[in-house]
Parts: structure tokens; sequence; C-alpha cells
């Protein structure tokens, strides 16, 4: 997997959803991606790959870009882990990504999702999925 591409054209990415063959690129992306957030004391991400909501944009055989929440309970999740390879736009990434992201959290009961950069900033992110 390569994290210094110099030319992304999320055109050419596929979004899909992440599954437990993604594993070792997903926990590299989060280490050494250009962004990289975990949300602290959620599940380990072998059992979030497999239970919650989780996205990643791909180009054959590079992720560049994963979103991952934490298991929905009582109508509610967190954004577990969010990651963005090298010359990735966050925001063009996380507009490609969302929409069906919060489509996965819907179908499994999530009303409102949540994504706090760091524990010692304020909540960046809020929707309320429904």
């Amino acid at each position: 997997m390569s994290f210094f591409r110099t030319n992304l054209d999320l055109a050419q990415a596929q979004l899909r959803q992440a599954e437990i063959q993604d594993l070792n690129a997903i926990s590299q992306l989060l280490s050494r991606g250009r962004y990289h957030h975990s949300h602290p004391g959620c599940e380990s991400l072998p059992e979030l790959l497999t239970s919650a909501p989780a996205f990643v944009l791909s180009s054959q055989k590079d992720i560049w870009a994963a979103v991952i929440a934490t298991r929905p309970e009582r109508h509610v999740c967190w954004i577990a882990h969010l990651a963005l390879a090298h010359n990735v736009p966050v925001d063009q990434a996380l507009e490609h990504m969302l929409p069906a992201f919060h489509g996965q959290a819907r179908s499994l009961g999530v009303q409102d999702m949540y994504y706090n950069a760091s524990p010692n900033t304020c909540l960046l992110y809020t929707s309320r999925c429904v």
C-alpha cells in the first residue's frame, strides 16, 4: 500500500464496505496516513469491521480512506476511526463516503452519529441519520 502517491483522483476511487480482509491496510492507514483519528475506548478494529458501519475508498490495491463507526447502541454511534492517505482531500473523501456510511448506519437503527477529533477538542461533527 502506498501512502505518498502524488496523483490521487477520487473519481477513480471506488467506495465499498470495509471487510475483515482490509484489516492490515486500514491499520497501516491509521498509523501512517496523513490524517488519522481513533476514538478512545472503542472495540477492537477487527470487531468493528464485522459488526459496525465501515467503508473504504479504494483503487485497485490501495485503500485511500477509511471511516468506521462504533457499534450502534441505543440508536447512537460514534465515528471510531477515520483515516486518509496523503494527498486525499478531507472534504472530497467525506463527500464520497458519508452518504453510504449514513445509509448503512440507518439500516442498523442509528439515529444520531457523533465525531470528536480528540478528547481535548469540542464536538466537531454531529449528524441526524433519520
